[in-house]
């Protein structure tokens, strides 16, 4: 697992890596932050497209395209864990690039985690995409999903 973190209370980890979905079908992105609830309040994980200006990136929140899950865990003392899986529904050439998952508290204290780069591949061939009315038919309506676990 890798991760950058500046703050004794406040770790991203996931392993940096480079995805290579069909173009149509889904990628996921998975990533956990630990911290410590009384130093860091209320935190704040969401994946990142980043863009060639480092200072840009755009959040993976549009519900058209992509689903969300969050599990929560509090485990010993003040500590929770916090896993944050991002699904792109149906990839296409445009999801192609770095993507890095984000972590801020309440106090502005944030830790980020390694790029993970999607490069999107044609389909195999006898792959078929359905298609109405020569747009792509989507059966899944994305949703955010959140679990919370409390271990005694």
């Amino acid at each position: 697992m890798l991760f950058i973190s500046l703050s004794e209370y406040l770790v991203v980890r996931y392993p940096q890596r480079t995805i290579e979905p069909s173009r149509g079908s889904s990628a996921k992105l998975s990533c956990e932050a630990n911290y410590d609830f009384t130093k860091c309040g209320v935190v704040h994980v969401v994946w990142h497209r980043v863009e060639e200006n480092p200072e840009k990136s755009n959040e993976l929140t549009d519900p058209d395209q992509y689903l969300t899950t969050v599990n929560e865990t509090i485990s010993d003392y003040n500590w929770r864990r916090r896993e944050v899986v991002t699904e792109i529904m149906s990839v296409a050439r445009r999801d192609d690039g770095r993507y890095q998952c984000k972590a801020t508290c309440d106090s502005g204290v944030q830790a980020m985690g390694h790029f993970i780069t999607i490069k999107v591949i044609k389909p195999a061939s006898g792959t078929q995409t359905e298609k109405t009315s020569g747009k792509l038919q989507q059966t899944v309506k994305s949703q955010f999903i959140y679990y919370m676990h409390v271990l005694i």
